[in-house]
C-alpha cells in the first residue's frame, strides 16, 4: 500500500484573513496611538523646545513610519491608502475625496470605516485615486 501525500501552497494577499471590523479596529488603534504621540510631541515642544528635526525627532518619525507600514500590511493595504489617510487626509479630518472616473465612484474619506470601504473597492479590481 502506497501513501501519497501532496502539498499545495496557496499564496494569499496580506490581510486576507482580516475581516472588515478587524481592519477598522486596527486603523482606529493606530490612529489613536499616532495622535497620542503627536500630543506628546506638542507637549515636549512647549516644555523643552523639542525639535522634530533633532536626532530624537527623526527616530520618532521612523517609529511612526514602521507602525504605519506594519498596520498597512496587517490590513492588506498594498496601495498606500493608510499613509494617505494619516498624512494627506490628516486622519480623515480633511474629508478628502477619492474617485474612480470609469464608473463615477466618489467617496469622502472621514473615518477608518470609509478607508476600509476604499480598500475593499480597490480589492475588487477597481482603480481608485485621489
Amino acid at each position: 500500500m502506497k501513501l501519497v501525500v501532496m502539498v499545495c501552497c496557496i499564496v494569499l494577499p496580506k490581510g486576507f484573513f482580516v475581516d472588515r471590523a478587524e481592519r477598522v479596529r486596527k486603523i482606529e488603534l493606530l490612529c489613536g496611538r499616532l495622535l497620542a504621540m503627536e500630543q506628546q510631541e506638542d507637549h515636549l515642544k512647549a516644555v523643552v523646545g523639542y525639535d522634530s528635526e533633532s536626532p530624537f525627532g527623526k527616530e520618532l518619525l521612523k517609529l511612526k513610519d514602521l507602525l504605519i507600514e506594519q498596520v498597512a500590511e496587517l490590513i492588506g493595504d498594498t496601495c498606500d491608502w493608510l499613509w494617505w489617510y494619516v498624512l494627506d487626509n490628516e486622519y480623515g479630518k480633511k474629508g478628502l475625496e477619492v474617485r474612480n472616473n470609469i464608473n463615477e465612484f466618489r467617496m469622502c474619506i472621514k473615518t477608518p470605516s470609509d478607508l476600509v470601504a476604499v480598500l475593499e473597492y480597490s480589492e475588487k479590481g477597481h482603480e481608485v485615486r485621489t
